[in-house]
């Protein structure tokens, strides 16, 4: 067996996490017995055992999987079984016979067996079932369900089809046209606001809990807040409005917390560092659509972000202190979706290179 321990990997303190580069490729038991970052995949014809955090920049393949507290993945999970105390996130595909997870599962895809779930389930496309899936809340497919067995939740929701499976929920909603009619106001098309989809009161707390926890009569408020305030202030106004409204209502800190950063963007003539640029992208990914109401977040978010992509092979390192070159990487790799795949591979190459 082998076990990775403080000394296998490099202390990064802001992440709150031991970082160890490059492919794990072993024949054996694997324990890994602090936080970890692995910039790579982790690949055991045996069992993984993770007792703190484990974030994975790659794929992750064993027999069984045991996670102690939450699990990320970047790549796909596969394995015969997948068990996990607390919360697992994959961005790609989950391919497993069993799995039994103590909080939320969120993953791009799933492909199981017998699965137990004792949170929430988030899929963005499909879910397949081979027998038997039991949910203790709600599931949100962004695609459908099939299989050839039972799905068990409190709530079904899904976007496109249920196929071959029998069901047993409160709720079994398919919404299909509905769900285009609910992305009007946000900036993905993977968030929705509840309202328009669902008028039972129960419904409507999971999902809230689901997505981001934000009490939707404020976000609703707040909305059409922003839709006026342009008219009536000057930037530095609305920022400092912004920062009253974030004391009052915390949970709006990171609606206020961007549009200060984006104030600071738009000073810019142009970007000239990667740190600059990361920072741009993580703007992109969190800021709502409806926060596009005022000007200069949709000058800085859509025009500005499109002319500084075209030149992201003139864009320089600012930092080369190790911790700051993984976190661009971090984010990097979870922002990807924003960018073509060469400017991708462009600033993916620029960073790494610095950690040789």
């Amino acid at each position: 067996m082998i076990t990775y321990l403080e000394n296998n990997g490099v202390f990064i303190d802001s992440l709150k996490s031991w970082v160890k580069e490059g492919d794990i490729l072993v024949s054996s038991d694997v324990t890994f017995e602090s936080s970890f970052i692995v910039l790579g995949n982790i690949t055991s014809d045996y069992n993984i055992t993770t007792n703190y955090d484990l974030f994975v920049f790659g794929d992750i393949k064993a027999k069984r999987i045991h996670s102690k507290r939450n699990l990320f993945v970047l790549g796909n999970i596969f394995a015969e079984d997948l068990i996990s105390n607390g919360n697992v996130e994959c961005k790609a595909e989950i391919k497993t016979k069993n799995i039994n997870i103590g909080g939320n599962l969120n993953s791009n895809g799933l492909d199981i067996e017998f699965g137990q779930v004792n949170g929430y389930l988030k899929v963005n496309g499909s879910i397949f079932i081979d027998n038997e899936l039991s949910v203790s809340k709600d599931i949100l497919s962004f695609e459908g369900i099939t299989g050839f067995g039972k799905c068990k939740a409190h709530n079904i929701f899904v976007k496109d089809y249920i196929t071959n499976i029998t069901t047993e929920a409160q709720k079994v909603l398919i919404l299909n046209d509905e769900f285009y009619k609910a992305h009007e106001n946000f900036n993905e098309k993977k968030e929705m606001p509840e309202k328009i989809l669902f008028d039972d009161e129960k419904s409507l707390s999971g999902i809230s809990k689901t997505f981001n926890h934000i009490n939707n009569v404020i976000l609703n408020n707040f909305m059409n807040y922003v839709k006026e305030i342009e008219d009536k202030y000057d930037y530095d106004t609305i920022e400092l409005k912004f920062e009253n409204i974030q004391k009052q209502l915390p949970s709006l800190g990171i609606l206020t917390e961007n549009f200060a950063k984006i104030l600071k963007l738009s000073e810019m003539r142009r970007i000239e560092y990667i740190e600059d640029f990361i920072l741009l992208l993580n703007l992109k990914n969190t800021t709502p659509k409806f926060m596009y109401d005022i000007s200069i977040v949709k000058d800085v978010l859509e025009g500005f972000f499109e002319i500084q992509k075209q030149r992201v092979d003139k864009l320089e390192l600012r930092n080369f202190k190790r911790e700051s070159i993984i976190q661009n990487l971090f984010f990097l790799e979870q922002r990807k979706y924003l960018l073509r795949e060469s400017e991708y591979k462009i600033l993916f190459t620029k960073i790494s290179e610095k950690l040789k």
